[in-house]
């Protein structure tokens, strides 16, 4: 019988078409569900293909220096979002109960990446942010499995007080665009040079997954 982790990596493989709603991508990846964010999660084999994965968990506030030198190295110190290069800004978003950082870590205790999440709990509505790895483990890290797990983990979590997430991917980043579409976010529309990257005007890709809540029993019976 194939080891957990052979499975996932199977499964993350054959790029689920049908996955459209969060219930879908619960079901298709339940390995994942139990992953404790709060205690950290280390693969049970920690190579796939050749490549490290790398370990998962949420950040504290003694990892903010870390994720601030992610996000001024991979960008060169351009990054338009100054916050994410601030240790003070970092450590307030951790404190927050609005905000989580997801550290990707390599032994021994190396943070080679991360990725932020911000919820409205309110609205029900979350949106994943600032997805930074750095340079020199891009090529030596199995990203698309922690990245699946990054996202698939914290919809899990927040099943029951998040029924709608999005994130706005860079038009450039092809292969994030791909694993986005393997946990079920789906691109709805383009944002024409969003943002500046590298000194340069670049366009975002919006992708959303929802809740099937959201299209029935949630929904408003008031007529427009």
């Amino acid at each position: 019988m194939d080891d957990p982790l052979t499975i996932f990596s199977n499964t993350v493989s054959k790029s689920k078409e049908g996955i459209i709603s969060i219930e879908d991508m619960l079901n298709t990846y339940p390995l994942l569900r139990e992953i404790n964010l709060e205690r950290g999660h280390n693969f049970e084999d920690s190579t796939r293909n050749g490549k490290i994965i790398p370990s998962l968990k949420f950040a504290t506030e003694k990892d903010a220096e870390e994720i601030t030198k992610i996000f001024k190295e991979v960008y060169e110190n351009t990054y338009p979002y100054k916050q994410m290069e601030n240790i003070s800004e970092i450590q307030s978003m951790i404190r927050s109960p609005n905000y989580y950082w997801i550290i990707f870590t390599l032994k021994p205790d190396i943070i080679a990446g991360c990725i932020g999440i911000r919820l409205d709990f309110e609205n029900k509505i979350g949106n994943f942010f600032g997805f930074a790895f750095k340079k020199k483990f891009q090529h030596k890290a199995d990203i698309s499995t922690a990245s699946i797990a990054s996202v698939v983990a914290p919809m899990h979590i927040f099943k029951n007080k998040i029924f709608f997430w999005f994130a706005e991917i860079r038009s450039s980043f092809s292969s994030i665009q791909y694993i986005a579409k393997l946990t079920g976010l789906s691109p709805v529309g383009i944002l024409p040079n969003k943002d500046i990257f590298f000194n340069h005007p670049e366009s975002e890709i919006l992708f959303i997954t929802y809740n099937t809540k959201i299209l029935n029993e949630l929904r408003s019976s008031q007529k427009p």
